[in-house]
């Protein structure tokens, strides 16, 4: 047991650590960037976020498939990478043609003036699918400290990149984006480095199996991701799109330093779910389990710690909101001030939503996907149609999460119940 608290405090740690410089990079550009500025990179910043969506599918089918893989040789481990690498190639080309199509009316929609900072976005957006395959597979590998190292240095990178451009010029909306996209690439150089052991090995095909199993696998992490990302980034877009570009500014703002808790919670899914699908897989083929109630220990400990974690952050949050923003983004901010503290809230019952979904997912089971779908799209038709102000959005928001996570907690008790069909 103390094994196991170590591993997941190590990683919660690192990731967490970067999740720290992720408000810091808000900081640095909220005192950088005027306030359309800041709403527009927000509302580009989140649909990077959800379109990364299926690069985060591919992270969970990757993670299945290194761990398959390693089951079988350090070759097989190797051919899944070298695919990864490719396919990423060919997903990024495609993001970037698409950019040159759709840069120009996306920024016509967000009321974005220069098109070019929109087209950088896209470059971002396809960066980000190698970042993805290298923390996959340092999560397949079980190799949990490399992975948060990877994970909190995304937001490191960013400071710097921001500081440097701020060193050279004022920083700008492009500027803001390039700093965003850059770490994306750093870190996949690095990462594929450090995996010298894999790449020396004599490559092996992988058994024909695995194919079928991510196949399988894909349907329902895709939706589930796409839904889970949209949580946590559609209000941004929403507000963008229904209210002035001075209160997507103020939300954009307190929407980010508002996410704290789902993030702080969220950090155990990365280890959660490598640990989950290789129990998961290990049974699936004959071999009994390190400890027959692993999973369980993991799911029990994971739902705990997200929930505890998370309410601490919200708390903190609620209490000390308007002085947080009059000190990390000046009095401009504070107005946000009821908005950071109900999507504090939201994110705080986000997290062990994330633990429960992440279950279904190592546990190839479906019934999530119902009740996700059902809750983004009773978000939208609220935010959209009824919310006067942002602040209703969020509230909205919240509402929504909240029911979520009690009709989650009630499937994860009747799955519980029937170890079995797991």
């Amino acid at each position: 047991m103390r094994k196991l608290l170590n591993l997941y405090a190590a990683s919660v740690l690192f990731v967490n650590a970067g999740n720290a410089f992720a408000f810091l990079f808000q900081i640095v550009l909220a005192r950088s960037l005027t306030l359309d500025e800041m709403g527009a990179f927000n509302a580009l910043f989140s649909l990077i976020n959800t379109s990364l969506a299926p690069a985060s599918v591919v992270l969970f089918i990757l993670v299945r498939l290194v761990s398959m893989a390693e089951l079988q040789s350090p070759g097989a481990v190797k051919a899944v990478m070298q695919k990864s690498v490719a396919r990423a190639a060919l997903v990024a080309a495609g993001v970037l043609a698409a950019g040159f199509v759709l840069a120009g009316p996306l920024a016509s929609l967000l009321r974005i003036d220069s098109v070019f900072s929109v087209w950088l976005a896209f470059v971002a957006l396809a960066l980000g699918q190698f970042y993805f395959i290298t923390v996959a597979w340092q999560q397949g590998l079980r190799r949990h400290i490399s992975a948060g190292l990877t994970m909190g240095g995304l937001s490191v990178l960013r400071v710097l990149v921001a500081l440097a451009v701020i060193l050279v010029a004022p920083l700008s909306l492009s500027g803001a984006l390039i700093s965003t996209g850059l770490p994306f690439l750093l870190l996949f150089i690095v990462g594929a480095a450090c995996l010298t052991d894999i790449w020396r090995a004599p490559a092996a095909p992988p058994r024909a199996e695995m194919r079928r199993d991510a196949w399988r696998f894909a349907f329902n992490a895709s939706v589930t991701t796409l839904i889970m990302f949209a949580l946590w980034n559609l209000d941004v877009v929403l507000v963008r799109i229904h209210f002035s570009a001075e209160q997507s500014g103020l939300y954009a703002l307190a929407a980010v330093l508002g996410r704290a808790p789902m993030l702080i919670g969220g950090a155990l899914v990365n280890v959660f779910f490598p640990e989950a699908v290789r129990e998961f897989l290990e049974r699936e083929e004959g071999r009994p389990p390190a400890a027959e109630t692993g999973q369980i220990s993991h799911l029990r400990l994971s739902l705990v710690a997200a929930s505890a974690l998370g309410l601490g952050a919200a708390l903190g949050i609620a209490v000390l909101a308007h002085p947080v923003l009059l000190f990390l983004a000046g009095e401009t901010y504070v107005a946000a001030a009821p908005i950071l503290r109900v999507v504090a809230v939201a994110m705080a019952a986000l997290a062990p939503v994330q633990i429960v979904v992440t279950y279904m997912l190592a546990h190839h089971r479906y019934e999530a996907l119902a009740p996700l779908v059902v809750a983004i799209a009773t978000f939208w038709a609220l935010a959209s149609f009824v919310a006067a102000t942002p602040l209703q959005v969020a509230i909205c928001l919240a509402s929504v999460i909240a029911g979520l996570l009690a009709v989650c907690l009630l499937l994860l008790w009747r799955v519980v119940r029937a170890p079995a069909r797991a």
